[in-house]
């Protein structure tokens, strides 16, 4: 088998974008189903595989709330974040898990999302909460259509 040019081949220690999408992925419908531990486990080695990126401990902190550990799933948001400050999926995510939780603090951050617009998936998802309407640049998406359903998700 003839080898991946070096411009298709990924970095030492990674894994292809592709595959990193479809593993993550993987982890969130293992959430969905109940399997708390083994999501949490494939987003933690994602996590080790591709630092630079938040989707990963996204993941792995919605497994940790979602597995009953509240406070434990919050404080791994705020990791996250702490890590990523520009993640407005991470901060979408903690305010709804904030709001869940029944903490203080929740709508403004979805405000500050809202505000910020740069996602239009954490936008929409705030406005979703907060009860708005949300008028969507649907560019980005035409754009990105090869690469749905994980663009939605991850991008």
């Amino acid at each position: 088998m003839k080898d991946a040019p070096a411009s298709q081949r990924s970095p030492e220690g990674t894994v292809p974008g592709t595959v990193y999408r479809s593993l993550l992925q993987i982890a969130a419908l293992g959430s969905e189903l109940g399997e708390y531990l083994a999501a949490s486990q494939i987003a933690g080695v994602l996590q080790g595989l591709r630092p630079g990126l938040p989707q990963a401990g996204i993941v792995r902190a919605m497994n940790t709330f979602c597995g009953g550990d509240t406070g434990a799933g919050i404080a791994e948001f705020g990791e996250v974040l702490a890590q990523f400050p520009d993640s407005h999926l991470a901060k979408a995510l903690l305010a709804v898990c904030m709001k869940i939780d029944n903490r203080a603090g929740w709508p403004q951050m979805l405000e500050a999302v809202i505000d910020d617009g740069r996602d239009n998936y954490a936008v929409g998802l705030a406005c979703t909460i907060l009860g708005r309407s949300q008028v969507v640049d649907e560019r980005p998406y035409e754009q990105a259509i090869g690469a749905l359903p994980a663009h939605v998700m991850w991008a």
